[in-house]
C-alpha cells in the first residue's frame, strides 16, 4: 500500500526537477553576464499568458534586466539599483522561447535572487 502512495509521489517529484518554464537563481558574484531562457512545455494543458521575473535583494550600484524572444535583442532594458524588491508582468503569447539577461552594470557586489516563469 505504502509503495502505491509513494511511487506517483516520487515520479511528480522527478518530473518537477526538470521544468523549463521556471527556474531560480541567486546571484552573489557581479562580474558576469547571466543569460538563460524559459521554454514553454508544449502539453500544457491552461497554456501561458504572463511572463513574470520576480527580484529580491540589493547591490551596491545598478544592475541590468533585459527581457526579449531573442538571445542577442537589446532593445528592452531595465535597470535596478539598492534595495531590490520587485515583480514585473510581461505579456505572453506562446510558443517562443523567452529569454532573461542579468548584466551587473555597475554594481560590483551584493545578492539578488531572480525567480522567473512562464504563467
Amino acid at each position: 500500500m505504502i509503495k502505491k502512495i509513494l511511487i506517483p509521489i516520487f515520479i511528480v517529484v522527478l518530473a518537477s526537477c526538470s521544468k523549463t518554464d521556471q527556474k531560480q537563481i541567486t546571484i552573489t558574484e557581479f562580474d558576469e553576464i547571466f543569460v538563460d531562457s524559459l521554454i514553454p512545455i508544449e502539453d500544457n494543458a491552461f497554456g501561458y499568458s504572463t511572463y513574470n521575473i520576480i527580484l529580491k535583494g540589493q547591490t551596491n550600484d545598478s544592475i541590468e534586466i533585459r527581457t526579449s524572444l531573442n538571445r542577442n535583442d537589446k532593445s528592452y532594458s531595465l535597470f535596478f539599483t539598492g534595495t531590490i524588491d520587485t515583480r514585473l508582468n510581461f505579456d505572453y503569447y506562446g510558443g517562443l522561447n523567452q529569454y532573461l539577461y542579468f548584466n551587473p552594470y555597475k554594481a560590483t557586489e551584493g545578492k539578488l535572487e531572480i525567480r522567473y516563469s512562464l504563467d
